[in-house]
């Protein structure tokens, strides 16, 4: 009892902790994929009514609102538990940010609370003389670990603290059940594991860390090992894979998909996105690996965004991966021979082998070489080892251990804090690491739009011109990259738009368009490039013939657009063909027939080209709908 008492306060530094490090970003605002799982989707913003939908649809659904891109990464994504508490969030508060980040917050400070009752718990059954300082060290070096700044700084990392929440109940639960034989421990430890596969599948690793983790805590006589609690376990995922199944279908056989930017593992020939080999891809694979290994080491720099080309394409005739596969296979080797001694080091390695496993890219695709985010469940093993060495050195030098442990809980926290400064919103964080991940097409091109995005905020003439040509650099930078980035075309043609070039945007545009004739986005914002193009030319630099071929383009695109239907009958009474000009504005009337203004176009026209019957008829009109008393 007295134990317990004492381990109580220590579980509390901790949530404090995990609270303090990430009270900074509650001023933030949305960021990043917030959009797509809370503002943005529809079944978020309906509140508990949109639950319906985010229980029988992809988790992608809300956003696009088209079953045809729900493959868009391979397998699709079922994961509605995070969503369904952002709508109830979303039903009591509304678009509040800080309740969003709040409830992040806590939901860190409550996984990170449950980690070190879990290890403590752990490491007592495992009967460490220093299971205490183990348990405690553990969880600070995670809590304040920095790789896990973009889990909790952004919103929509909600899905990796809760899979993990219910990761750690279960492994509890578990531990329990095995120990006192209580079925309702038994009953705890599935509801969690299914809560956790809902929230994100990545937990399905469970299924290998759970008899590991029994298996070490079946060291004490008392306590034997047994198959069925691993098996219960299974009989949940199955329950899962049914409800997944039901709500997806099948995977097996689905072709990853032909876009970079969602199949990492394409690159260019020529003009055409062709598979990476079998050396380029187990070479990249490895190359990423290594890096997780160095971020876990030394988390700097830290990014949101590796799509390609952050992480090049690396082949098996490079030394990083074969250093990668050596190192990895050994130590996975190490591990599986010495576990059978419940070897604490072993269990820390396997722990974290085999979480990394799932979204190692190795078995199946999973959208991207690397991500940070992925790297927050495994840490616990990373941590546990690093805890378990801090306590071989407690045994010969109690005042290094403890020295050199603050010093790594001092440097995380103090990186963590800096980095979630970068989350504050979408602009600050894409120009801030896009200068550490400039081979990255992605984030190339979501610079360039966030610069884009400022342009009606700002009033400076001259800072307007600077951040367009940041802008359009970005977005050339991203096609560079990605040549068949059809969004970067988009913004390129944007950008040399508000700046008045009006041919450059449209050849933007119209490459946009080669690329996807559909691409709605392209057709609207052609139209208007050619409609402003027009305007520029006639009113100021007088050139009607030049204006008209420009209106004629938009025209023919949209036949009934009002603006454009104006622009032609003042450009054509300019140039004197009084007659068209009467055409256009009796067209425009048929679109707006409720504007005097638009009335008033049309009298003028009659009376320059010498109708001044139906002038007096028009502009009676005109007098008629500005003064219907």
């Amino acid at each position: 009892m007295s134990e317990r008492i004492r381990s109580v306060p220590k579980g509390w530094i901790v949530f404090i902790m995990a609270f303090v490090l990430y009270a900074n970003t509650l001023s933030h605002d949305f960021t990043l994929d917030d959009a797509i799982v809370i503002k943005d989707n529809m079944y978020t913003t309906q509140g508990l009514s949109g639950w319906k939908g985010l229980l029988t649809k992809d988790t992608f659904h809300g956003f696009f609102k088209d079953d045809s891109k729900s493959q868009l990464v391979a397998g699709g994504r079922y994961r509605p538990l995070s969503p369904m508490l952002f709508a109830l969030l979303y039903q009591v508060v509304g678009n509040s940010p800080f309740i969003f980040h709040l409830v992040n917050i806590i939901l860190y400070a409550t996984c990170c609370l449950l980690l070190f009752q879990l290890l403590n718990l752990f490491f007592k059954r495992v009967s460490l003389k220093e299971h205490n300082f183990i348990a405690f060290a553990a969880t600070l070096l995670f809590t304040a670990h920095a790789v896990h700044t973009e889990v909790v700084a952004n919103v929509k990392g909600a899905d990796e603290i809760l899979s993990s929440i219910g990761a750690i109940l279960c492994l509890i639960y578990l531990i329990k059940w095995q120990s006192t034989q209580r079925v309702k421990f038994g009953i705890f430890a599935c509801m969690a594991f299914f809560l956790s596969l809902l929230a994100k599948e990545n937990t399905i690793t469970l299924l290998a860390i759970a008899p590991m983790t029994l298996w070490m805590t079946s060291k004490n006589e008392k306590i034997t090992f047994s198959w069925k609690h691993p098996v219960a376990l299974l009989a949940v995922f199955m329950l899962y894979f049914g409800l997944r199944y039901a709500v997806l279908g099948s995977s097996i056989g689905v072709e990853a998909p032909k876009e970079l930017l969602n199949n990492p593992f394409l690159k260019y020939d020529g003009n055409a996105l062709v598979p990476f080999s079998f050396s380029e891809r187990l070479g990249t694979i490895l190359f990423c690996l290594f890096n997780y290994i160095k971020l876990l080491v030394f988390p700097h720099p830290l990014i949101h965004d590796y799509y390609p080309r952050h992480i090049p394409v690396i082949n098996m005739e490079s030394l990083i991966p074969w250093i990668s596969l050596v190192t990895h296979v050994a130590v996975g080797l190490w591990a599986l021979w010495k576990l059978r001694e419940r070897n604490v080091v072993a269990y820390a390695v396997l722990f974290y082998l085999i979480a990394i496993s799932i979204t190692s890219n190795i078995a199946f695709p999973v959208g991207t070489t690397m991500s940070e985010r992925f790297l927050f469940f495994p840490s616990i093993g990373f941590c546990i080892g690093a805890a378990f060495g801090l306590s071989l050195l407690k045994r010969k030098n109690k005042n290094i251990a403890v020295i050199l442990l603050a010093l790594l809980v001092i440097l995380n926290s103090i990186k963590s804090i800096s980095r979630n400064t970068v989350w504050k919103n979408n602009y600050l964080l894409f120009q801030t690491d896009v200068k550490a991940a400039p081979n990255s097409a992605k984030l190339q091109n979501a610079a360039a739009g966030s610069l884009i995005a400022q342009y009606e905020t700002l009033q400076n003439v001259d800072q307007k011109k600077a951040k367009m040509e940041e802008a359009i650099q970005h977005a050339a930078n991203a096609i560079r990259i990605h040549p068949r980035y059809k969004n970067a075309h988009l913004l390129k043609g944007n950008g040399h738009l508000y700046k008045e070039e009006f041919k450059e945007a449209l050849t933007s545009y119209e490459n946009a368009l080669r690329l996807d004739p559909a691409y709605k986005e392209a057709k609207n914002n052609k139209q208007i490039a050619l409609r402003a193009a027009g305007r520029y030319f006639g009113e100021k630099k007088g050139d009607i013939d030049t204006a008209l071929n420009y209106l004629k383009q938009a025209h023919a695109m949209d036949k009934k657009n009002p603006e454009t239907l104006r622009l032609l009958g003042v450009a054509y009474g300019l140039k004197g063909t009084h007659s068209k000009s009467i055409e256009y504005f009796s067209k425009l009337i048929d679109e707006r027939p409720n504007n005097p203004e638009y009335w008033k176009l049309l009298g003028t026209a009659f009376h320059h080209n010498g109708q001044l019957e139906e002038r007096d008829k028009v502009l009676a009109k005109a007098e008629e709908l500005e003064n219907p008393n």
